[in-house]
């Protein structure tokens, strides 16, 4: 048991040479409080809140330099019923688009109906191409990827504010539709994050890209 919820798992560890894996793992998760699990690992501010259930798998590779490098497998999430606060890539964007009200939302924490996401492990290269967060003030969601070897991010984040405002006028017969299109969305926002992890280049991407 940790934070409230449960966790299963189960690991090998390949001894002999001639293995081409060293450790094979796997586990699933579910009801774990996400805010007393990200302190324990020693926040010093919150970041995410809610109740996080998921399942991963890993696989480690024999004699892999960096050790990161070897890593293979898979995860999926889904957070639900709770907060998310302000965090560097965020703020970053924030400081490109200025909408009040969605600032100070995300200063008190804002409140998200559900997180969910797929991830791949490939070489040590984390990626996704459906993490998505959907809340009554906004949506956003997020893919690309992650390569931990090399300390680098390439990924590309959509951002849909003015939830309530897409949900009246998408209901609109065939206007609506015109207007929200297929993502059902009023005003879509779309930006790049690249470069090193300690410190991506964040920028807007034309709506024609």
């Amino acid at each position: 048991e940790i934070d409230n919820g449960s966790f299963l798992g189960k690991a090998e560890i390949y001894r002999g040479k001639g293995e081409p894996l060293s450790f094979r793992a796997d586990a699933e998760f579910a009801d774990i409080r996400l805010e007393s699990f990200i302190s324990g690992f020693g926040a010093k501010n919150p970041v995410l809140a809610g109740s996080v259930r998921g399942a991963v798998a890993l696989t480690g590779k024999r004699g892999a330099e960096p050790f990161v490098s070897g890593l293979d497998g898979f995860g999926r999430l889904k957070a639900e019923r709770g907060r998310v606060w302000k965090f560097p890539i965020l703020s970053r964007i924030f400081s490109l688009v200025n909408i009040v009200s969605i600032d100070e939302a995300f200063r008190e924490g804002l409140q998200y109906k559900k997180i969910t996401g797929d991830v791949k492990i490939k070489d040590g290269v984390l990626s996704t191409d459906n993490l998505a967060l959907d809340s009554d003030t906004l949506r956003m969601s997020a893919a690309g990827e992650i390569d931990f070897p090399d300390s680098h991010i390439d990924a590309l984040l959509a951002f849909h504010p003015f939830v309530t405002i897409d949900k009246i006028i998408s209901s609109i017969p065939l206007a609506g539709w015109i207007i929200t299109g297929r993502e059902k969305s009023t005003v879509s926002m779309y930006f790049a994050v690249e470069g090193p992890l300690s410190k991506p280049e964040i920028g807007p991407v034309p709506i024609k890209s």
